[in-house]
């Protein structure tokens, strides 16, 4: 997972009204989304052929 375009949008003034509170937030909403779908993803992924039609 990259963070990189996270830390972009604090470095830079590309996006008026944006803050390092605004860009760590989304940081951490990635990591939380990433953190649940994984091992959701791993859990339910593959279909069994039978679902799969």
């Amino acid at each position: 997972m990259s963070l990189v375009p996270d830390v972009m949008v604090g470095v830079t003034d590309s996006r008026p009204g944006t803050s390092w509170g605004a860009a760590v937030a989304l940081m951490v909403m990635h990591v939380v989304v990433a953190a649940v779908a994984v091992p959701a993803f791993r859990r339910l992924l593959p279909l069994p052929p039978a679902a799969r039609a």
